[in-house]
């Protein structure tokens, strides 16, 4: 749990704002990834991490897409490279 009523009397200023920020990141990403590894039949975990996409959009369709997951789960042989390749054809899982 996390406050913010001024009672410890710390402050954030512009100064320590981005160190502040990058710290509460880093505590609440481990909170969740280990709430998501604790999960009742979880099995696997998968971060993926995406840069120079033009948007959101052709990444998140591979990571939601039946394919992929069973090519992670190990259902599939499909090549990664396949899978990368037809990010735009790919409909968005509903």
């Amino acid at each position: 749990m996390m406050l913010a009523n001024g009672a410890s009397g710390v402050t954030v200023d512009d100064g320590s704002y981005d160190a502040f920020v990058q710290a509460l990141s880093t505590v609440c990403l481990s909170l969740a990834l280990g709430i998501v590894r604790g999960g009742e039949g979880a099995t696997k975990l998968i971060t993926v991490n995406v840069t120079g996409a033009a948007s959101k959009s052709p990444p998140s369709r591979i990571a939601s897409s039946p394919g992929y997951e069973r090519i992670v789960i190990g259902l599939s042989a499909v090549p990664w490279g396949f899978t990368a390749t037809c990010s735009e054809k790919t409909p968005p899982r509903r």
